[in-house]
This record gives structure tokens, sequence and C-alpha cells, in this order.
């Protein structure tokens, strides 16, 4: 993941800080995929307490990805503005 934001980073030009913000957000994205992924595998349901490990479950993850998502939604919104 981090090798193909590097290989686009240089094949761009100029970088405005939005486009920096929107890797991270799709790299935070990738990341909260597979920590549901792998929650899914462990068998972590959506409590997020002692029975699952003490790790935060499937739905408090899928939470943070649609915070994630929304996020990106708006970013990509700001940039389509004209300038």
């Amino acid at each position: 993941v981090v090798a193909g934001v590097v290989e686009r980073a240089g094949r761009v030009g100029a970088v405005r800080h939005e486009k920096i913000e929107q890797q991270r957000l799709y790299l935070e994205l990738g990341r909260l995929e597979g920590e549901i992924r792998r929650a899914r595998v462990a068998g972590r349901g959506n409590g997020g307490g002692a029975e699952d490990g003490g790790g935060a479950g499937v739905h408090n993850l899928a939470l943070e990805r649609e915070g994630v998502l929304a996020s990106i939604r708006e970013l990509d919104s700001r940039m389509e503005r004209p300038v």
C-alpha cells in the first residue's frame, strides 16, 4: 500500500495539502478494513469488551471506517470545487 502511494507521488508534480490528506485517509481506510477482516476471522463480535479479547469489535471498527469514508467524501467535494 505504501509503495503504491510513493509510486503515485513520484508521477505527480506539485502536491497540494488536500491530496496528501486524501492519501492519508485512504491508508487509514485500508488499515481499518484489514482490522475488520482480522476481527471477523478471530470471531470478535460487536461488543468490544472482555469477551472478544479486549479488542474493538467489528461494529466499532465499522463505525470508525464510516467516519473515514465521510471524511474522504467531504475532502473530495472540496477538491472538486473551482478555485
